[in-house]
């Protein structure tokens, strides 16, 4: 996602350079840190399932309530928008950051949260669930600073917004 920035309405001398004063950029670069977010989401999700889908097919049942897969989905539906989010050519709308956070509240901390409750009581009878534990923390804790930076996002978008007003 291009960074937002907060565009002075005074006018601009001619020593200063114009895409140092305004965001000047093509769109064709993606904002490194959320690119890798979206990824690593993405790698966990498809971590998870592979977990869960292994201890399927080598026993034969389903167990603790197949916290792998219903997990899985949750990362990899925020992977992808958080990887979506930002492929725009300018910044993208309020409704869909504000959208994207919520995604992150729901499926990338309280989701983890209830799958740690489970995988910690199966855990007990099966040591197979504690990656998925490991993999839950991590999601939480990287939902947590990409929440946090696309909320800085839109307390810029907001500022600017009164400022032009």
């Amino acid at each position: 996602m291009p960074k937002t920035k907060i565009v002075e309405s005074e006018p601009i001398s001619e020593n200063e350079d114009l895409c140092s004063k305004y965001w000047c950029d093509n769109g064709d670069r993606w904002d490194f840190f959320t690119m890798i977010t979206g990824l690593l989401l993405l790698i966990m999700g498809l971590c998870c399932s592979t977990i869960e889908v292994g201890y399927i097919i080598y026993t034969y049942r389903i167990q603790c309530y197949c916290v792998g897969l219903w997990c899985s989905a949750g990362f990899l539906l925020i992977g992808t928008l958080a990887m979506g989010l930002y492929h725009y050519e300018s910044v993208p709308s309020a409704s869909l950051m504000l959208f994207c956070v919520m995604c992150d509240l729901i499926f990338g901390i309280v989701m983890p949260l209830i799958a740690i409750a489970f995988t910690i009581k199966c855990g007990k009878l099966n040591v197979f669930y504690y990656p998925i534990t490991m993999i839950c923390i991590l999601v939480g804790l990287i939902s947590i600073v990409h929440i946090f930076f696309v909320t800085r996002e839109l307390l810029k978008l907001r500022r600017q917004f009164y400022r032009e007003g």
